[in-house]
């Protein structure tokens, strides 16, 4: 039976990666495969990622997060069964490497193409554990060959035909850039997600972007809760008390508030989106 280490090839999308690349990489020395898919950085993102054995580094303009991945998928780089994703600003930690000998170990489903994982948000140098909802699961462990990346707002879903599981083990998410990064981060991903809710209406969210009848049915219920008013007020409730983000701490309190400017940004985005016909004609 072969081995995770020799079954898996890492997916790394990279574009100014030099502050959070190392320490990626570093969690990585495991795996003998990596592709470091570059949208042409302009800092050491490229020198870092070849000092690194087992590290291909490809080049490809950048269009979107979902094409960039579609991309490296049929480029014939990836020639492991499986391919596990990874942001620049991510870590294996070693009991995530545990759980995939564990897995590797038991009898294969060859239904299985894919396998959804939690991540813990560390920020401040603190796990946020309550006001980041964890566990939220996201898929990153799939079969390249049963695989495509649909662009959904800002994030990219990895649609697999086959069955979907779970790992019981947690990658980490530490971003080391600074909070200017991360607000401009999220003014561009407010952008996206605000043209993504303007492109669902009604029963035509079933056809948008080869989305399955349920995930649509899930963006049209974001629309209608953003639009409700006042709802970053009660997005930071939810969080805040609900979700008990007060466990946290004070960091807890700052992450809560930038998430819900975060939902009141869209939403604003939102209308204007609405209002551009009415004020062209």
């Amino acid at each position: 039976m072969a081995d995770y280490q020799s079954e898996i090839t890492v997916l790394i999308p990279t574009l100014n990666e030099e502050l959070n690349l190392s320490h990626c990489l570093e969690s990585l020395r495991w795996c003998p495969r990596i592709i470091v898919v570059d949208s042409f950085s302009t800092d050491k993102t490229e020198e870092i990622s070849r000092s690194y054995k087992g590290v291909v580094f490809a080049k490809h303009r950048f269009e979107s997060m979902a094409a960039q991945l579609n991309w490296v998928l049929r480029s014939g780089l990836v020639q492991t069964p499986w391919s596990l994703l990874l942001a620049a600003d991510e870590k294996v930690p070693p009991d995530f490497c545990a759980s995939l000998e564990r897995r590797w170990s038991e009898p294969a489903h060859p239904s299985t193409a894919a396998y959804e994982v939690p991540y813990r948000v560390i920020m401040w140098g603190r796990w946020l554990r309550y006001s980041s909802e964890y566990p939220l699961y996201q898929r990153r462990l799939f079969r390249p060959d049963r695989a495509s990346i649909l662009q959904e707002g800002h994030t990219e879903k990895i649609l697999v035909n086959g069955q979907v599981r779970r790992l019981g083990a947690d990658l980490i998410h530490e971003n080391l850039r600074s909070l200017a990064d991360w607000y401009g981060k999220h003014n561009r991903y407010s952008d996206l997600e605000a043209r993504a809710l303007l492109s669902v209406d009604g029963d035509s969210a079933t056809r948008v972007g080869g989305r399955d009848r349920n995930d649509a049915r899930r963006v049209a219920l974001k629309r209608r809760l953003i639009l409700l008013p006042g709802f970053h007020v009660l997005y930071f409730i939810y969080l805040f008390l609900c979700r008990r983000g007060w466990m946290d701490g004070i960091p807890g309190y700052w992450y809560c508030m930038m998430r819900s400017h975060y939902m009141f940004q869209t939403k604003l985005k939102f209308k204007e989106l609405r209002m551009q016909p009415r004020v062209r004609g």
